[in-house]
């Protein structure tokens, strides 16, 4: 039935109305001033609703009863109406309801029929008690009076202020209708009485604002959503007869329940559907300001900006969030924010309205944190430095620190991410232009050096590789290498297409044409373009020679350094880590002991330990960081993830033996763990190796957050006493190319002889001769 309704198109009768006048509506003969069109949201039913407590009179229902009752009596029947309606505002003004539908009760029994006015009293009490069940009773009265006009035409008749008047109030009594089969009795009212009868146009639009607030009180949003933006549609689209449009866009916005539908795609997560509906607002709402100034309602408040910037941010929205900012937040401030509006004005991020006001002055710093995380992520350069150019006045103005290091890193994450090249990026006109080049990281390498050389005396705000790595990935990821084979490629293509075009000439089968790229790799066009380990050689190669062309800051070459080895700790393999060193070993020979620091070496571990060739290369590591006293608790885990491939027993005891001479038992919980999920049979299968997770079982103890509390557990004469005992290894011991056939953690052992000799080169460390093969 519901769809029958709203599938059917409303019956639009008699001339149409311009929307060019005034939506005001005076009922002179009436009331004594005119009812103003308001517009519904939700904040106003909250309102409402909390005034319905007042509902209620402090005398009792019997005794308003007999009150009433004896009022009604002591008129005659020429004063009694007058006196009634005069009684009955009084007591909508009171907001006392009860009473109100009593004296309506004593009216029927006491046979007294209500006059015109007397009806359009009583729908606007319906309409003010604001309750679900009044649009049931504001209908039934609706059509008493009209059957009753119907009755009696020839010798009562309505003026047109009662007929609008009888309309408006029966229409905005449906603001809280939650029974959607009350649209069929709306409806047909509509149809069979108010079309013909009211002479406004204005209500066509009530009664599209009663059916959308009535789908969006049953819970029908989409299909409200749906209904809403084609009544916006039709009703403001040309009229090429009359060559105007049907409806004013702002009449229209501001009588339907506009709000609603906005919080409603608020709530739906619905942000492109939102902005769009916002720049549509804003602008009629900048219009009618300029034409008609301060005599036009507000459809969106502070309250409402605030509330779906909030939704923006939350959902990393890019466009709703650069929207707001542009329409409300830098409303005003079109060449941005000057020293004499800070001077001038409470905060150089309070904005205006269009009447002049302030109205925001509830955007904090945390919240432009928010927007500047917003278009920094999404890589607006030019919005990250506007917005930090207006909060660094603002600060120094205060007297406080201006350019933090949060604001600079969000200079570095707008570069990485803006897509400069990344989307449009054409290799015919690579080729073409003289600089093939991607020049993008260059200009990010630029910028973090400017930053890194101001905090760099502060050793409490140095910039570190964690700050920038997620940023810098998504710069490598995506950069953009000229590939000579593309041409080769395009070309046997060509052929190809030729000699199917002209297979008389065609004299041998041609080959087919080789797969250049795979777009479903990663984000990027052509995948991870540093995973081939030549192209990342020639890329970490350019960027040192540039940094060292431009006499750049050691850190700066540090925070590079760690960057590209964490890019290849997380995207691709130990064997990519050590090309990266070994490239980087070509431009600064002493690299080890000039560029690499201690987040050097925690990647490179890191990176060492989710390897499955990793094995020599982990006792030369281990080696050179034992040698400078300097093997953490972590250090161990990755040394000991990095064994565990492969047969790894005397692997393991070698590094279970100096784990527990070092830190005397004390036992990270991440290495226990690891320990632990070693599959059961695995450990069985060497007795000596059972025994040793038996003994770290029962006498060590896990590390604490409190240092104080990791003292040692065990002795190294009693560690020593074990390993003797059990015959175990402590040694460095044989690295073979065997596997263990129920442990799924595969050893891939040719891989790991070539890294380890690229290692002990680097590292300047003899090469690991304990090697054998089965």
């Amino acid at each position: 039935m519901l769809r029958y309704i709203s599938n059917t198109p409303i019956i639009r009768r008699g001339i149409r109305h311009s929307f060019k006048g005034s939506l005001v509506l005076s009922f002179k003969n009436i009331h004594n001033s005119s009812i103003n069109i308001p517009q519904f949201s939700v904040d106003d039913f909250l309102i409402n609703e909390s005034s319905l407590a007042h509902d209620q009179s402090h005398a009792s229902g019997k005794e308003n009863l007999i009150s009433t009752e004896t009022f009604i009596s002591q008129f005659n029947s020429k004063t009694k109406i007058k006196a009634i309606e005069n009684q009955i505002e009084r007591l909508i003004e009171e907001k006392e309801f009860k009473t109100i539908w009593s004296i309506a009760n004593l009216m029927k029994e006491y046979r007294i029929p209500p006059s015109n006015k007397l009806y359009i009293i009583l729908l606007k009490a319906c309409y003010l008690m604001n309750k679900p069940e009044a649009t049931s009773l504001a209908t039934r009265l609706y059509y008493e009076v009209m059957t009753l006009y119907e009755i009696k035409k020839g010798e009562q008749k309505i003026t047109q202020d009662v007929h609008n008047g009888l309309a408006y109030f029966l229409l905005v009594s449906f603001q809280c209708c939650d029974d959607f089969t009350e649209l069929i009795t709306l409806k047909l009212l509509w149809e069979n009485y108010i079309i013909d009868n009211v002479d406004k146009p204005i209500y066509e639009l009530l009664y599209h604002s009663a059916y959308i607030n009535t789908l969006l009180n049953t819970t029908q949003n989409q299909i409200a959503i749906d209904h809403f933006e084609k009544t916006f549609e039709e009703l403001t689209q040309l009229d090429t007869v009359g060559n105007y449009h049907q409806f004013d866009r702002y009449d229209l916005l501001s009588t339907l329940p506009t709000i609603r539908i906005l919080d409603i795609m608020a709530s739906n997560k619905d942000c492109e559907r939102l902005q769009k509906w916002l720049l549509i607002i804003h602008d009629e709402q900048r219009i009618q300001f300029n034409n008609k100034s301060n005599d036009c309602t507000i459809i969106l408040n502070e309250n409402n900006w605030l509330r779906y910037l909030n939704v923006g941010l939350l959902n990393n929205s890019y466009d709703l969030v650069k929207s707001i900012y542009d329409n409300f937040i830098m409303s005003g401030f079109s060449d941005g924010i000057s020293t004499e509006d800070v001077l001038f004005r409470k905060d150089p991020t309070i904005s205006s309205s269009f009447s002049g006001n302030v109205v925001l002055d509830s955007v904090n710093d945390e919240t432009i944190s928010q927007i500047l995380h917003t278009f920094a992520i999404n890589g607006d350069v030019n919005s990250t430095l506007a917005l930090i150019e207006s909060h660094y006045i603002h600060k120094t103005m205060k007297g406080e620190k201006a350019l933090t290091k949060d604001l600079c890193l969000k200079i570095i994450e707008s570069y990485c991410y803006h897509p400069d090249l990344q989307n449009n990026w054409s290799e015919d006109e690579i080729i073409i232009s003289k600089n093939s080049n991607d020049e993008s990281v260059r200009r990010v390498l630029d910028v973090l050096n400017s930053f890194v050389v101001k905090f760099d005396t502060d050793k409490n705000n140095n910039i570190s590789y964690r700050d920038i790595t997620d940023a810098m990935s998504f710069k490598f990821v995506n950069y953009k290498v000229y590939d000579k084979n593309i041409i080769k490629a395009k070309h046997k293509e060509f052929e190809i297409s030729e000699k199917i075009k002209h297979p008389e000439d065609l004299d041998k089968v041609p080959g087919l044409p080789r797969k250049i790229s795979n777009k479903n790799i990663e984000s990027s066009y052509q995948g991870n373009i540093l995973a081939n380990l030549e192209t990342l050689s020639r890329f970490i190669l350019d960027h040192l020679e540039y940094l060292r062309e431009k006499n750049y800051s050691k850190s700066t070459i540090i925070l590079f350094v760690n960057c590209i080895l964490n890019h290849t700790n997380l995207y691709q393999n130990f064997s990519g880590t050590v090309k990266a060193l070994s490239t980087i070993h070509k431009i600064y020979p002493n690299m080890v002991t000039d560029y690499l620091n201690d987040d050097s070496i925690n990647i490179i571990l890191n990176s060492l330990a989710n390897s499955n060739s990793a094995k020599i290369s982990s006792f030369l590591l281990f080696k050179y960081l034992h040698k400078k006293k300097n093997v953490t608790h972590d250090h161990y885990r990755c040394f000991i993830s990095a064994i565990l491939r492969g047969d790894f027993h005397d692997c393991l005891q070698f590094f279970l033996y100096n784990y527990l001479v070092d830190y005397g038992g004390i036992i990270d919980p991440k290495i226990m763990q690891m320990l632990q999920s070693l599959p059961s049979d695995v450990i069985q299968s060497s007795a000596s190796t059972s025994s040793l997770l038996t003994f770290i079982q029962d006498r060590t103890k896990i590390k604490s957050n409190q240092q104080v509390s990791n003292y040692p557990v065990i002795s190294l004469d009693e560690i020593n006493e074990f390993w003797r005992l059990m015959k175990l290894s402590h040694q460095e011991p044989y690295v073979g190319d065997a596997n263990i056939a129920e442990f799924k953690r595969m050893y891939n052992h040719s891989f790991d002889v070539r890294d380890a000799h690229y290692l002990s080169y680097i590292f300047q460390l003899p090469v690991y001769d304990r090697v054998s093969l089965q």
